[in-house]
C-alpha cells in the first residue's frame, strides 16, 4: 500500500488539527452536488488518514455530509463545519458538507494551502484530471537539497526579536488552551485607499498590508524598535511548472520583511520599499529554506525543543490573492483554524484575499489570534485599526500623518 511518514511541517498540522476551510455559494443550487463530489475527488485530505505519524490512503473517500436546513449563509456554514466536522486525523484528514446552495471543504492544512484552495475554487464545475495517488508531495521532499544545504539559522516567529508583537492590553485566561480566534471584515474593493479607479484594481497590496500592520501595532501598543512582519509566501513559482499539480498541496514558507528604524516624516512608500528590498535580500540568502529547516529541527528534536516565546503575539501576513473567474459561484469564504494550538500559538496573523463574482468584488481581512493570550476585545480593536488603515491611508502619506488618521479610528 502507498504510504509515507508525515514530514515535519505535516506533523505540526496533524498535531494542532490545523484546518483550512473553503466555503462557496453556488450561483445555482443545482451545482452543489457536483461541487461536493469534485471536492472529495480533488482534496487529498478526504482520502487520507494519519496513524502514528504515517499518511495512509483510506479504502474509500469520506462521504459528504448534508448541512442543516437552517444554515443558508456561508459564514454560518463554515462555523458549523468547524465545530461539527473537524475529524480526528487518525480517522480522516478532512470533510465536506453541502446543501442549501452551499458547499464547504474542511481540510487539514497538510492537504491544502491558500493557493491550492484558489485553484479548487476555479476548478469547480469543470473537468479536471487528478492523480489517483492521494499522498501529497511534501515541501521537504521537493526542496530536500535546498533545505539541507541552507546554513542560515532562522529564528522562530514566536521569539523572533525582529518582528512586531502585539502585547495584549486586556486581561485574558492564561490557563485557556491555545486555539485560533477568527474575526474579519469584508468591504467593497473600491472602498480601499489603494484602489485605482482607472485600472479598477488595487495596487501594492502586500506593501499596503505591511503598512497597515505596522501602523496598527503602533496605535495599539505605541512605539517599538522591532518593525518586521513575518510574511508567508507560495514556493510554487520556484518549480517553474506550466500546470497545477494537485499532489503539491502545501508549498509555503516564511520570510521576514523588516522596516528597521522608522522616521515619522518619511512616507509609507519609502518604508515599505525598504521592507520589499529587505524581503528580496532575505529570499536571495535562502531564508525561506532556513525557515523550513527550523520547522524540521523543532518537530524532529526532543520534546519542548522550541525556544521560549517572547511577550506578545508575533505578526504574520498571508496573502491568498484573488478568487474569481468562476461564473457558477456567487460568493466564497476561506478561513484557518487550529484547535490544538500549533499554527495559532503566539501569533497574530492577518490573512487577506478578495472575491470577485459577477455581482460583487469584496476585500476580506481576516485576523487569526491566539485566544489563550489575547481577548476578543483586543483582537477586535486591532482588526478595526487594520480596516481603518486599508480604507483611509495611502502609501504616499507620511508615517506621522498616517498615525494621526489612525488615531481618529473609533472602536465599537
Amino acid at each position: 500500500m502507498l504510504q509515507r511518514r508525515a514530514c515535519p511541517y505535516e506533523q505540526m498540522f496533524i498535531h494542532s488539527k490545523c484546518m483550512l476551510q473553503l466555503c462557496v455559494k453556488a450561483s445555482d443550487p443545482r451545482y452543489v452536488d457536483t461541487f461536493a463530489r469534485q471536492l472529495v475527488e480533488r482534496s487529498p485530505a478526504l482520502r487520507l488518514k494519519a496513524e502514528n505519524g504515517i499518511l495512509k490512503p483510506l479504502k474509500s473517500p469520506a462521504e459528504p455530509v448534508m448541512l442543516p436546513r437552517n444554515i443558508v449563509d456561508i459564514d454560518e456554514a463554515s462555523q458549523w463545519v468547524i465545530k461539527n466536522l473537524t475529524p480526528d486525523p487518525s480517522d480522516v484528514l478532512g470533510s465536506v458538507a453541502y446543501g442549501n446552495g452551499i458547499v464547504v471543504l474542511n481540510t487539514n492544512h497538510l492537504g491544502a494551502d491558500g493557493v491550492y484552495l484558489s485553484n479548487l475554487y476555479s476548478s469547480l464545475g469543470k473537468d479536471v484530471s487528478v492523480d489517483d495517488n492521494p499522498i501529497p508531495k511534501s515541501v521537504f521532499e521537493i526542496f530536500t537539497k535546498e533545505i539541507k544545504e541552507c546554513q542560515l539559522k532562522v529564528p522562530a516567529t514566536t521569539h523572533d526579536p525582529q518582528i512586531l508583537r502585539f502585547v495584549p492590553n486586556d486581561p485574558c485566561d492564561l490557563n485557556k488552551q491555545h486555539s485560533s480566534g477568527i474575526i474579519e471584515f469584508r468591504i467593497p474593493m473600491n472602498s480601499l485607499a489603494s484602489y485605482d479607479k482607472g485600472q479598477r484594481k488595487c495596487k501594492y497590496m502586500t506593501e499596503n498590508s505591511w503598512a497597515a500592520m505596522i501602523l496598527s501595532r503602533f496605535a495599539f501598543n505605541s512605539y517599538t524598535n522591532s518593525n518586521g512582519v513575518s510574511t508567508l509566501l507560495n514556493l510554487r513559482p520556484l518549480l517553474k511548472k506550466s500546470h497545477f499539480d494537485y499532489r503539491i498541496c502545501n508549498l509555503v514558507s516564511s520570510v521576514t520583511a523588516q522596516a528597521y528604524d522608522i522616521d515619522p516624516n518619511e512616507s509609507l512608500k519609502v518604508i515599505t520599499n525598504r521592507m520589499r528590498r529587505d524581503f528580496e535580500s532575505r529570499m536571495a540568502m535562502g531564508e525561506h529554506y532556513g525557515f523550513l529547516g527550523l520547522i524540521r529541527d523543532i518537530m524532529e528534536g526532543p520534546p519542548n525543543n522550541a525556544p521560549p516565546s517572547k511577550p506578545g503575539l508575533g505578526t504574520q501576513l498571508t496573502s491568498v490573492g484573488l478568487f474569481s473567474g468562476n461564473p457558477k459561484i456567487s460568493d466564497a469564504r476561506i478561513s484557518l483554524t487550529a484547535a490544538g494550538g500549533g499554527s495559532a500559538t503566539n501569533l497574530c496573523r492577518l490573512l487577506i484575499y478578495s472575491v470577485d463574482t459577477h455581482e460583487n468584488h469584496n476585500f476580506v481581512g481576516q485576523l487569526h489570534y491566539d485566544s489563550a493570550l489575547m481577548s476578543s476585545k483586543d483582537a477586535n480593536k486591532i482588526l478595526n485599526y487594520l480596516k481603518h488603515s486599508f480604507q483611509n491611508i495611502k502609501l504616499e502619506y507620511s508615517f506621522k500623518d498616517a498615525m494621526k488618521i489612525l488615531e481618529e479610528c473609533k472602536h465599537p
